[in-house]
């Protein structure tokens, strides 16, 4: 990453951004709504000068390959020397694998977030679906070069959209807190990110101001260079199923699973720092006051009164192989035995 910028006087930076590096087309990828409803149109684009944009926004939520074949002809005929993923988590991977499949070394990459929970705009990683089966891309190339996150651009976010996405980001950290893949550096970006996001995210979604906004958006991007240093560990594993067969949006799903590995992780790394952030004084406080910052925001808590018909679909259909990135390494029957708790 060459330039963060993170606050406001987005469109200021944007422009000095263009002025510097001659920039005269900027190829959009944006969700279909978000790009009007975020504010994003009006706060950054309308007033940019000497440039001209093309926008695409007829990708699915989850991006599918053919998409990608379609953005890819876009861009080798637009021509641009910018491609902006502008959105949620699904527009910003839709233009990271846009730029890994384009085949001109001229072109740069920057993602705006409009959301806050995701963090892929600090990222080398992007999800699509080929075939209907689910395909991951990891490589550096697609961490994006240059990173706007203004919090002004989440002020229209609906409160069940805050709360999940809020979710997200502190899921997000902690994992990568306690992942065996931690370093001291990945240790202290994730603290930092939930400095951000814990005192915060009952405000952001209850009653919010631009401060809190501004503070959950730079939490969750500390929080996606933190998970990107060290991948995600297995409540990110046993969420993909509760997303796909319930239809919980990623960051619940991730909130359902994480309280049940916060006691069994403590019992192989030192969760500490987490307590004194959270305000508890033990792991078993720990876990129940994340479940109460769940109810506090109005999302469902009570993964096992979801799962509990279902438990040998989900716990056959995570990949044991993600969960190799978790200090508690169990089988399936302990597994069955730490959801039915």
């Amino acid at each position: 990453m060459d330039n963060i910028f993170l606050g406001n006087n987005t469109t200021e930076k944007l422009q000095t951004l263009i002025e510097t590096q001659n920039i005269t087309r900027i190829f959009l990828v944006t969700n279909r709504n978000s790009f009007i409803s975020s504010g994003v149109s009006d706060h950054i684009f309308q007033n940019l000068v000497n440039c001209e944009y093309r926008r695409y926004k007829d990708f699915s939520v989850n991006p599918k390959f053919e998409e990608i074949e379609y953005g890819v002809k876009e861009v080798n005929e637009f021509k641009p020397e910018l491609i902006v993923g502008v959105g949620g988590g699904s527009a910003m991977d839709m233009a990271k694998l846009i730029f890994h499949s384009v085949d001109d070394s001229k072109i740069e990459l920057m993602c705006i977030p409009t959301t806050s929970g995701s963090g892929s705009e600090a990222t080398q990683f992007a999800v699509y679906y080929k075939d209907g089966k689910k395909q991951s891309l990891d490589d550096p190339k697609i961490l994006p070069k240059h990173v706007i996150v203004d919090g002004y651009l989440t002020q229209n976010l609906p409160k069940h959209i805050t709360a999940y996405t809020g979710i997200d980001a502190i899921a997000q950290a902690m994992e990568s807190f306690w992942s065996v893949s931690a370093t001291s550096d990945s240790k202290l970006i994730a603290l930092k990110s939930l400095e951000y996001t814990v005192p915060t995210i009952f405000n952001a979604v209850n009653n919010p101001t631009l401060d809190d906004r501004e503070k959950m958006a730079i939490g969750s991007f500390y929080a996606g260079q933190a998970i990107n240093m060290t991948r995600t560990t297995a409540p990110h594993a046993f969420s993909y199923y509760l997303t796909s067969n319930f239809n919980y949006p990623h960051g619940h799903a991730v909130g359902l699973v994480i309280p049940f590995f916060i006691l069994e992780n403590a019992k192989h790394c030192d969760l500490t720092p987490l307590l004194n952030i959270f305000g508890v004084t033990s792991v078993q406080q720990l876990k129940e006051k994340f479940q109460v910052i769940m109810e506090n925001v109005g999302l469902e808590n009570d993964l096992y009164k979801i799962v509990k018909d279902d438990m040998d679909n989900f716990l056959d259909a995570v990949n044991m192989d993600r969960l190799k990135n978790n200090p508690a390494q169990l089988n399936k029957e302990e597994f069955r035995e730490l959801f039915s708790h």
